[in-house]
């Protein structure tokens, strides 16, 4: 392992992280079922944009922030995004 070894059991000594990563890859599947329904990307560029969208999406679920609010935000450029934690 290239990594030091004492960050292998953080999940005993910091409350609330989970000893595994089902979540992480719950995440990532919803996303390629999403993109296989909708018929994937036609272009690089069209898949970079999914993939942050979906990303945008899942934080503002789990801070439990409205999604159109947040991207309105950050579209209109006046002012930056609040995703900070609260």
């Amino acid at each position: 392992m290239w990594f030091p070894r004492r960050h292998l059991f953080t999940f005993l000594v910091v409350p609330g992280v989970s000893w595994n990563n089902n979540d992480r890859e719950t995440q990532i599947r919803q996303g390629l079922l999403y993109r296989k329904i909708s018929g994937g990307r036609r272009s690089w560029t069209g898949a970079w944009v999914l993939e942050r969208r979906l990303t945008i999406y899942r934080t503002c679920q789990k801070r439990r922030l409205e999604f159109i609010e947040v991207l309105k935000r950050a579209l209109s450029a006046k002012l930056a995004p609040v995703l900070s934690v609260a």
